[in-house]
């Protein structure tokens, strides 16, 4: 049996969107394709930011670590200074007490004035 023209005229019309529906996903497909194209692009492009991140990360830790090296013997010499000043200010002191005192009896003697 042939389908009356009504069902005729339905069938044609789905057949009909169907087509254009498949034609939709094509297109869809299509601008979904190169979507991943270029996002793919973007990933290669961020693995190579990243990569160059990493090495300039690297940099900074090797500067940190000269920088902790440098510190920690600048310590070491202050603390060298420190002990030195310590093993020496007794003899400074006594310097100076034996330079006011000779400045002292100038002055009973009737030389230079007292210095500060």
């Amino acid at each position: 049996m042939f389908p009356t023209p009504r069902k005729a005229q339905r069938l044609v019309t789905a057949v009909v969107n169907v087509d254009e529906t498949i034609a939709h996903v094509d297109r869809s497909l299509s601008d979904f394709d190169a979507v991943l194209v270029e996002f793919k692009s973007l990933l290669v492009d961020f693995a190579a930011v990243l990569d160059r991140f990493g090495e300039s990360v690297a940099r900074v830790d090797g500067t940190v670590d000269r920088v902790d090296a440098i510190t920690t013997e600048l310590g070491e010499i202050v603390g060298q200074m420190a002990g030195i000043t310590q093993t020496f200010s007794p003899a400074v002191a006594l310097n100076d007490q034996l330079r006011r005192q000779v400045d002292r009896l100038r002055s009973l003697a009737g030389g230079d004035e007292v210095k500060p």
